[in-house]
C-alpha cells in the first residue's frame, strides 16, 4: 500500500517538460491578500515575480526578422490553400487528404505563433515565451514536415497517374508551403532571448 509520504513526494515532482498551472503560479506569483467587501473580508491578488525575457537582437534586426516570419507566414498560407484548392486526382489519395486536414490544425496554431510575435511587446513572461516557442518552433517544424510528406505524396500520385499541370502544381504548392514553414522555425530560432532579473514595467 502507498504511504503518504510517498504520494505526497509523487504530488511534489515536477514536469521536466511543460510546468502545470499550479507550478507556474506557486513558481512565478507571489498571493497578497486584499481587503474586499465579501464573504471572506479579503480577496486573492497575484503578482508576477518571475524573470522576464527579451529578444537578443537590437530593434532594427527584430523588426527585419519579424517582417521576415510575417511575409513566410503569408507564403505557407497561401501556397497550403493554392495546394487544397486545385481540382486534382492526387488530392484524393489518403496520405495527401488525411495530411492536409491534419496540417489546416498545426497551421493554425503556427499563424497564431507568428500573429502574437508581431502583436505582442518584446518583453515576455516566462510562460508566453514557452507558449511561443511552442507555436513557432515545434508546430512549424511538424508542420513543416508534414506538408513536405503530402508533396511527395502528391508527387508520386501524380507520377503513377495520368499526370497533367494540376497534379505537379498540388505537389510543388504542398512542398513550397513546407518549405515556408521550415523557414519559420528557422528565423524564430535565430532571435534567441535573453533573461531580464527584472520587471521592465516597474
Amino acid at each position: 500500500m502507498e504511504s503518504d509520504r510517498e504520494r505526497d513526494s509523487g504530488r511534489d515532482q515536477k514536469s521536466p517538460w511543460f510546468p502545470t498551472i499550479r507550478e507556474e503560479i506557486e513558481g512565478n506569483y507571489k498571493a497578497e491578500k486584499i481587503p474586499a467587501d465579501n464573504k471572506q473580508g479579503y480577496r486573492m491578488e497575484y503578482s508576477y515575480i518571475g524573470d522576464y525575457f527579451a529578444p537578443n537582437d537590437d530593434a532594427l534586426k527584430l523588426k527585419k526578422a519579424k517582417i521576415r516570419i510575417g511575409i513566410l507566414c503569408v507564403a505557407c498560407v497561401l501556397l497550403y490553400f493554392c495546394a487544397v484548392l486545385q481540382k486534382s486526382y492526387v488530392s484524393a489519395d489518403r496520405i495527401v487528404f488525411g495530411g492536409s486536414l491534419l496540417s489546416a490544425v498545426l497551421l493554425l496554431f503556427e499563424v497564431s505563433g507568428v500573429i502574437q510575435l508581431l502583436l505582442r511587446k518584446n518583453v515576455l513572461t516566462s510562460r508566453a515565451l514557452m507558449d511561443l516557442s511552442f507555436q513557432l518552433k515545434i508546430m512549424p517544424l511538424f508542420h513543416g514536415g508534414l506538408l513536405l510528406l503530402c508533396a511527395f505524396s502528391a508527387a508520386a500520385a501524380a507520377v503513377r497517374g495520368p499526370g497533367g499541370a494540376a497534379a505537379y502544381l498540388t505537389a510543388a504548392c504542398y512542398a513550397f508551403s513546407g518549405i515556408s514553414s521550415i523557414l519559420i522555425f528557422l528565423q524564430y530560432r535565430k532571435l534567441g532571448y535573453m533573461r531580464i532579473p527584472t520587471s521592465p514595467f516597474e
